[in-house]
């Protein structure tokens, strides 16, 4: 008789085990997606941030563009009318 109630605790014993492993892992599974969501969402905000400092790049680029195209017209004796009273 104690042979069959050790037996049952032992089965027991490894039931809870399993149990225990299986919560584990899914746990972990949750952690993995809870950090995976958090990945995405940082890539998303890092690809927003990169978008914009396009942007600002390509207006930064645009002005200086312009501003030498004023500072050519701006200098005389370079062939190039100054204004339209130089065009006549």
């Amino acid at each position: 008789m104690r042979l069959c109630h050790l037996a049952r605790a032992d089965v027991e014993t490894e039931s809870m085990h399993r149990l225990a492993l299986l919560e584990k892992e899914l746990l972990q599974d949750h952690l993995a997606k809870a950090s995976e969501d958090q990945l995405k969402q940082r890539i998303q905000e890092l690809e927003a941030e990169l978008e914009g400092a396009r942007s600002e790049g390509k207006a930064i680029y645009a002005g200086v563009q312009l501003m030498k195209q004023v500072g050519r017209r701006q200098r005389p004796g370079r062939g190039h009318p100054r204004g339209p009273e130089d065009a006549g």
